[in-house]
């Protein structure tokens, strides 16, 4: 249902809330939704409001005039003047201040702000998306965030799973991330049916972030071409609340997933990384072909359900996208269309 809603509300001039928890690719989500709208072509401007203090973080907003503070020299916009025409991603909302938060609240409502130390009113035209791992909702009623400011931006509310709710995606991340880390050292891996057997017992309560992490470090310290319990975390390997696998998960690892005896050929009738970035001005849709590689796991295994169309997009993800964004669901339609309109991956029903 998620990119569903996504392609729902890119076109829109809609605020934008996402909650979950750390780890599950909030701020991905928050570039699907700017680079597949009309503001594509116009900035992306992101800003931590956890990583300044109150003071800085408004000078970084809205920008201030020269002599404003102490090392004021000269005058410098803010990322409200910067995102202009585009989206500005404010990640870590719920950590800001009541008094900043009245800001925010009068800028939304009029489309208009001030430096600091300025007094010329300068109009906006910017798309706000908001994130926060916190429930704002209880926020609210303890009188930490405000009530308006919270209705302001959550016109739409767009909630991301952690990884322990959709554990059916995990053999899809790991092999991304294997195949990732394996082409960066130069030395592929497969994952083992026992390290698997392991991760299926992991809650991840670092969602992919700690996954990724996981899977790098299995990567660097296994001495064989398959992923060893022993190559991954201790925190992994031996967590203090197991969860349980469930057998039929483990009965499908030796067919999840895994490609053809043969390598196959896909074609796809554009770049796959347009999903996030803004297309290239002049630059018509042209074919590639992409030769996918099989795992070590037996021949006679084979990929089945909706899985082999996911496995193509994931190959194909550009360096240092969050995948979790990418699994969800963000794009799918446009990632499934080029690879299942030329035959090269099967189509599963929307």
């Amino acid at each position: 249902e998620l990119y569903k809603l996504l392609e729902k509300v890119a076109p829109t001039k809609a605020n934008v809330l996402i909650t979950g928890e750390s780890g599950t690719g909030k701020e991905l989500v928050a570039q699907a939704l700017h680079y597949s709208g009309p503001r594509a072509e116009a900035p992306f401007v992101a800003v931590n409001c956890s990583a300044l203090s109150p003071t800085l973080l408004e000078s970084e907003l809205f920008g201030h005039e020269k002599g404003a503070f102490t090392d004021a020299r000269q005058s410098r916009a803010g990322r409200f003047e910067m995102a202009e025409g585009g989206s500005l991603f404010l990640d870590e909302i719920g950590e800001t201040d009541q008094s900043l938060q009245v800001k925010l609240l009068r800028v939304i409502q009029e489309r208009r702000f001030e430096r600091v130390g300025g007094g010329q009113s300068i109009p906006m035209d910017v798309r706000l998306i908001a994130a926060t791992n916190r429930d704002l909702k209880k926020e609210v009623a303890e009188g930490h965030f405000r009530e308006d400011l919270f209705y302001r931006l959550n016109v739409v509310h767009l909630l991301l799973p952690p990884l322990r709710e959709r554990m059916d995606d995990l053999p899809l991340l790991i092999d991304h991330f294997l195949k990732k880390f394996g082409e960066e050292d130069g030395a592929p891996k497969t994952r083992g049916r026992e390290a698997m057997r392991v991760m299926f017992s992991y809650s991840w309560p670092g969602n992919s972030r700690e996954l990724q992490n996981g899977i790098e470090r299995g990567v660097g310290l296994s001495s064989s071409r398959k992923i060893k319990p022993e190559d991954l975390p201790d925190d992994i390997r031996r967590p203090t609340a197991p969860l349980e696998c469930p057998p039929e998960m483990l009965a499908a690892l030796d067919t999840v997933m895994v490609a053809p005896s043969q390598p196959q050929t896909i074609t796809v009738a554009e770049p796959i990384d347009t999903i996030i970035t803004p297309p290239r001005q002049g630059t018509a849709p042209r074919s590639e072909s992409i030769t996918t590689v099989a795992p070590e796991p037996p021949s006679t295994s084979t990929a089945t359900g909706g899985e082999p169309w996911i496995n193509a997009a994931l190959s194909l993800l550009p360096p240092g996208l969050s995948v979790d964004g990418a699994v969800a669901g963000l794009g799918e339609r446009r990632a499934r269309a080029p690879l299942g309109a030329h035959g090269g991956v099967h189509r599963p029903p929307l």
